[in-house]
């Protein structure tokens, strides 16, 4: 029985260094794989950015005529902002009351215009891009699909104040190239989301910024379409260390409800992002993996979520600052190898039961041979003794 409980646990070793080898190096391969699909998906939304810009170029310096069913579109609200009031297929467009409107100011807001056919395309094609905008250094914006901006929007928005456009303004972006910013909530009703946006200049002076938006629940919804073994789970990481997306299977680890929607019974003043609980670099409990996000350096770490030892895989997103990492817990990454030791364990505590209780009656019988036995050589003394 010794040598048979000794052989079990040297057996469960084995096989636990060795699972713990192989699942180390394949979430690693994994984490890296999904990265890179990942930043693949992503440079189609910069790319798509990039084309938003160009169009939007062209179309500040056109000089076509501008028709008249969109010159018609606008108004004058009560609190001097200027915005459409129909939707005639295109985008919807808003002016901030901070800006005087002139004659200039209308008829760049028209020419853009010609921007709403690769907007509405942009939209309607991408699994990924729920909108497409352009918002001017004097806070003109210029939005797809079409809502009612005078009644969403604060009539003195200052545009330039929000991550969306100074992310890459001429301070954040010289290289001026698109950019993604990291989750916020999106002012014109769309909730929590993250945006590819890029500069418009007219030489050297910034006209405005264009962007996509994608949506923090579509960034889940895709997060939950990885097929990872071992009940693991992926999260989206912001280069400032925010959880940006964080499926229902990982709230509990993080002791979190993730944020999608918003309700917008206030106006978007400012910038408005995730609380702190959700900033790993700013827990106690996810310091090695706080390391890793500032180093952007790949690599696998322990951590310890709610008392649960858990393996995280961590691989930086190119050419977004984001990462990925995947979670899993140790104890169902053991949990065949533990299985199999208490198998063995159980036969082991059947066959010392079985023992004892052979050994019982074995002993019994034995003590009950050598009572008669020890009977049977008695008698003829006590005989003689009787006799004597």
């Amino acid at each position: 029985l010794a040598a048979y409980f000794a052989t079990n646990t040297f057996i469960r070793d084995q096989n636990v260094r060795h699972l713990e080898s192989q699942v180390r190096e394949e979430l690693q391969g994994m984490s890296a794989r999904e990265a890179e699909l990942i930043s693949t998906r992503l440079g189609a939304v910069s790319a798509q950015t990039q084309l938003l810009v160009d169009a939007t170029e062209r179309a500040l310096s056109s000089d076509n005529p501008i028709p008249e069913d969109e010159q018609q579109r606008y108004f004058t609200t009560p609190e001097g902002a200027w915005a459409t009031n129909s939707d005639n297929g295109g985008a919807a467009a808003f002016y901030s009351n901070v800006t005087e409107l002139g004659d200039a100011q209308r008829q760049k807001a028209w020419r853009l215009a010609a921007t709403d056919y690769l907007m509405r395309s942009l939209v309607d094609n991408s699994p990924l891009v729920a909108q497409a905008y352009f918002n001017t250094h004097d806070s003109f914006n210029r939005i797809y699909p079409y809502f009612d901006t005078a009644s969403q929007y604060p009539p003195d928005i200052r545009i330039p104040d929000y991550n969306f456009y100074y992310d890459a303004d001429a301070n954040n972006n010289l290289e001026r190239k698109p950019v993604w910013t990291d989750v916020y909530i999106d002012p014109a009703g769309q909730g929590w989301m993250a945006s590819s946006v890029a500069p418009v200049y007219s030489g050297d002076f910034l006209e405005g910024v264009v962007g996509l938006d994608i949506l923090v629940k579509d960034i889940i919804s895709n997060l939950l379409q990885l097929q990872i073994p071992w009940n693991a789970y992926a999260v989206l990481i912001g280069r400032d260390g925010v959880l940006m997306a964080l499926p229902p299977q990982g709230e509990v680890d993080w002791g979190l409800d993730e944020l999608t929607d918003h309700s917008y019974e206030t106006a978007i003043m400012q910038d408005t992002f995730k609380p702190a609980d959700f900033n790993v670099l700013a827990r106690e409990d996810t310091r090695e993996l706080a390391q890793r996000i500032e180093s952007a350096s790949a690599g696998l770490i322990n951590l310890q979520l709610q008392g649960r030892n858990k393996l995280v895989s961590y691989s930086p997103i190119p050419d977004t600052g984001w990462g990925l990492a995947l979670v899993v817990d140790e104890e169902v990454i053991l949990s065949e190898a533990n299985a199999l030791q208490k198998r063995f364990e159980q036969v082991g505590l059947w066959m010392l039961a079985g023992l004892v209780l052979f050994y019982l009656i074995f002993f019994l019988w034995l003590y009950r041979k050598a009572l008669g036995l020890s009977r049977h050589l008695a008698a003829p003394m006590q005989t003689l003794v009787t006799m004597i």
